[in-house]
């Protein structure tokens, strides 16, 4: 646990330029500092020699990161653009509806803090950290 990197990551300050890729990077290294896995599924899509079109990589509608919580409990996180303009597809609507009808935590982001807070409302990683060397693990 990263104390400093987790204090630094949500209250960093994003402007309508940042790509939804810098957010999405800072929300795996906030999540590294907590030690909860995520991972980041990469999508190809293209033509092939013979000109034929291809895809590979996850189902449409699927997350940006996906992982898993200390308590085992599935995580999706879907990223959008941090000025606002990012808006879920009906694919992911559908996948977000399937994921917490089945019990996993699905959020939906546009920053590394608005991840923090959901998480902070898990009983599994609230009870984790604060027992945690009785360390204060948060910034407010």
């Amino acid at each position: 646990m990263n104390i400093k990197k987790i204090n630094e990551l949500i209250n960093k300050k994003y402007n309508n330029k940042d790509l939804e890729r810098i957010v999405q990077n800072d929300i795996r290294e906030l999540m590294d500092a907590m030690t909860i896995k995520v991972f980041r599924i990469n999508v190809f899509s293209g033509k092939t020699v013979d000109n034929r079109f291809i895809t590979s990589g996850a189902p449409k509608g699927y997350p940006d990161l996906s992982g898993y919580l200390p308590s085992g409990v599935a995580l999706f996180i879907e990223v959008k653009r941090p000025n606002g303009k990012g808006v879920q597809s009906e694919f992911q609507k559908t996948f977000e509806r399937d994921a917490l009808n089945n019990h996993a935590i699905y959020i939906l982001a546009k920053n590394p803090k608005e991840v923090f807070d959901r998480l902070l409302r898990v009983r599994s990683v609230r009870n984790l950290y604060e027992k945690s060397k009785g360390e204060k693990w948060y910034a407010f």
